[in-house]
């Protein structure tokens, strides 16, 4: 988390950062080893370094795949429904604050579902 911070430090470079915003998750899906409720609180600890360097953020979700072609065996999309869950009801509760200002969850698979047609158009390889 230390380097995360730094980071955001290194990045504004002195510039007032007006939003972070927090696509995580993807590729910890796939391991076992990792809970969704363990996937989930990682996620939350990448906001909480972005609230101390007074930074607000907003969470994006965790966007579709396609879990098929990739690892048909797992149940690659119940975690990413599961992790999305935790983390929308995380934002809708109010927990995400900082500078006074409440931040947001989007849904990335709401605004640009994978899918036989966004491919044709080039939105997902």
């Amino acid at each position: 988390a230390a380097a995360v911070a730094g980071d955001i430090t290194a990045a504004s470079a002195g510039r007032a950062v007006d939003v972070v915003l927090i696509m995580a998750g993807t590729n910890d899906l796939g391991n076992q080893r990792f809970s969704t409720q363990f996937i989930f609180e990682s996620i939350c600890i990448l906001h909480e370094v972005a609230h101390l360097q007074n930074c607000p953020s907003i969470a994006l979700s965790i966007p579709d795949l396609s879990c098929s072609a990739i690892r048909p065996h797992e149940n690659l999309k119940g975690r990413r429904h599961d992790i999305n869950d935790l983390l929308a009801k995380w934002c809708r509760e109010g927990r995400f604050l900082a500078n006074g200002r409440p931040e947001q969850f989007i849904n990335i698979g709401a605004l640009l579902p994978y899918g036989p047609r966004a491919r044709q158009n080039g939105y997902w390889e």
